[in-house]
């Protein structure tokens, strides 16, 4: 579905007119009509301005379009589905999950979630060498404390750290967020 598409069918769904989708932007509903009909382009800012104006789900939408833009979902499938086989103790489906995400070419924060999860499963611990990855990981960003990803991590494989250093690390995270 191209991003057109999308934007009507957002529009339809909210039975809202152009004139309310397009308000507090500088775009004419005259504009605007021709983005829906596909004839002109939205900036970005207008168009991510839009949909939080009109309480339009961003993650989703995106999701709708990226295909018709070239963007694979391959990455996104397998982590509801590492998702689901967690929230039903699907080990073995974890285990194949895991698998295939280790031999792929996924970004770490992905190959690190799915080995979090098949530990949380089969309860046991993490490896020596799989806890060092998820430090390297955390370290590797300019300030691991103000990256949602690297927090998220952190916060699922605090337990597998010995005391020391996840005392240390929950330091880094107070001082950065000293108003929680």
């Amino acid at each position: 579905m191209k991003i057109s598409e999308a934007l009507r069918k957002e529009r339809q769904d909210r039975n809202l007119k152009q004139k309310d989708m397009i308000k507090n932007l500088a775009i004419s509903k005259s504009h605007y009509s021709q983005i829906e009909h596909g004839k002109h382009r939205i900036y970005a800012e207008d168009l991510l301005k839009m949909l939080a104006d009109n309480n339009i789900d961003y993650h989703h939408f995106f999701d709708e379009v990226a295909p018709s833009y070239g963007f694979r979902n391959d990455n996104s499938e397998l982590q509801k589905e590492m998702s689901q086989a967690f929230y039903e103790a699907d080990v073995k489906k974890a285990e194949m999950l895991k698998d295939k995400i280790l031999q792929q070419n996924f970004p770490m924060e992905y190959k690190l979630h799915a080995l979090l999860i098949v530990a949380e499963l089969k309860k046991t611990k993490l490896d020596a060498k799989t806890q060092k990855e998820i430090l390297q990981s955390m370290f590797s960003q300019n300030d691991w404390t103000k990256n949602r990803d690297t927090l998220r991590i952190f916060g699922n494989a605090m337990k597998y750290f010995d005391k020391s250093v996840r005392r240390t690390l929950m330091q880094s995270v107070l001082r950065t967020y000293k108003n929680i």
